[in-house]
């Protein structure tokens, strides 16, 4: 993908599509257009707003490279040091389950489940739709390198203890054990 090791790479990973709010993710990026150099933002999946969210990184000459459709999420993972998610409704979002279970601390918008898979404050931060709070908060991140690591430490336990595959088999027993029982 030819990225620069340097860099600080804050990714967007889903479907390009209106209600995922690709637009505020491009907002939130303008934020650091001048002011910090090191900061780049990964547009990373298809759809519909795929396009216009390309004219709109060219235009505007925005820190943001649109990679498309990936289906090596381990790879992108790889490349992820903070995953955003700038929905405007969600169910439960796999990109941060994904993201936690690497590491990666997330900051998303307060939609559906999001704070099952982001405690506020412990492994990420769920904030209101403002793309300004977004940027502060990445950037508070980026200063402070020890509540970064913190984060991403907190995020990848939390997610594995509630999301990963020993939980699956847990329930899976549970609920079979259960049905044994009843009969």
């Amino acid at each position: 993908y030819e990225l620069e090791t340097e860099k600080f790479y804050c990714t967007f990973l889903g479907r390009i599509t209106d209600i995922k709010k690709p637009i505020r993710f491009l907002e939130i990026a303008e934020h650091f257009k001048d002011s910090r150099s090191n900061v780049h933002f990964l547009l990373v999946g298809s759809g519909e707003l795929l396009d216009l969210c390309k004219k709109e990184i060219e235009k505007r000459d925005l820190p943001v490279t649109a990679l498309g459709w990936v289906s090596e999420v381990e790879e992108i993972l790889a490349m992820t040091d903070l995953m955003l998610l700038t929905s405007e409704n969600e169910g439960m979002p796999l990109s941060l389950i994904q993201a936690g279970m690497a590491g990666i601390p997330s900051i998303s918008t307060d939609v559906g489940s999001v704070s099952e898979v982001i405690i506020n404050g412990s492994t990420g931060y769920v904030l209101d739709f403002d793309s300004l709070i977004f940027a502060k908060q990445i950037d508070n991140l980026i200063q402070d390198k020890k509540l970064y690591k913190e984060l991403g430490v907190n995020a990848n336990k939390h997610t594995l203890d509630n999301f990963g595959v020993q939980r699956l088999a847990d329930d899976h027993k549970k609920a079979y054990l259960e049905l044994l029982n009843q009969r």
